[in-house]
């Protein structure tokens, strides 16, 4: 069930490749969680692009 006022979207692939190149410098990250809290991540179009990235 979806709240009509919401509108649907996928994250920006722009703004997740700044994350992983930008905001993210200099960390190590050992693991990636994705839960869902905000829709099914197992449904985003670009989703292999972004675990390749």
């Amino acid at each position: 069930m979806t709240n009509p006022g919401l509108k649907l979207s996928h994250f920006d692939l722009d703004v997740w490749k700044r994350m992983a190149r930008e905001d993210t410098k200099g960390w190590w990250v050992r693991q990636l969680t994705l839960n869902g809290n905000w829709g099914d991540p197992m449904m985003h179009p670009d989703l292999v692009e972004m675990l390749e990235f």
